[in-house]
């Protein structure tokens, strides 16, 4: 499925986007744009028995303010893959999210944030907590473009294994052009 959000200017959004049982695969991609002088927050929840393939691309101008949480609580298979634009000054834009796999899940969450205006902020706390042999991977990639000048990135994942084979693999990247 294929879904565009829009905050319009001067507006405050929010969505809950939940992935419960259903189809063995479910595939979706969410258009996210944050119009100038914008708040928007869209909630993730993936808590069923189901794969899932999530693309989420964020588009964020001038003096915005937005959130993108996700929570992969349960399923066999998630992707996340989250793709933010900043192209306006002025801007903030947070993504928490925790990951919680269990016996026979496999969890992944890849970012990538691209600073192509300066003077704005990002902020990632992604946590996981991996038990039995479920397994878990954090991708994440902040770029700061040469334009992009003051701008201000912190990328944080924190994990725990509760089990010997559990695992959780952990890949944060910064590139300044």
């Amino acid at each position: 499925s294929h879904i565009d959000l829009t905050a319009k200017p001067n507006s405050s959004e929010a969505y809950v986007m939940e992935f419960l049982s259903g189809a063995d695969y479910n595939c979706s991609t969410v258009n996210l744009s944050a119009n100038d002088d914008s708040t928007v927050r869209l909630h993730l929840l993936y808590n069923g028995e189901l794969s899932a393939d999530t693309r989420i691309n964020v588009t964020i101008g001038s003096n915005c303010d937005v959130m993108v949480s996700a929570a992969m609580i349960n399923g066999k298979k998630i992707d996340v893959n989250l793709n933010v634009e900043i192209i306006g000054e002025h801007s903030t834009f947070r993504a928490p999210g925790i990951i919680m796999p269990g016996n026979g899940q496999d969890f992944r969450y890849n970012s990538v944030i691209d600073h192509k205006a300066g003077k704005s902020a990002t902020y990632q706390k992604v946590r996981t907590v991996a038990n039995g042999d479920g397994k878990a991977d954090f991708f994440g990639i902040v770029k700061v473009e040469r334009d992009a000048q003051k701008s201000e990135t912190e990328q944080v994942n924190n994990n725990i294994l509760l089990t010997d084979t559990a695992r959780i693999e952990s890949k944060p990247q910064l590139e300044i052009y």
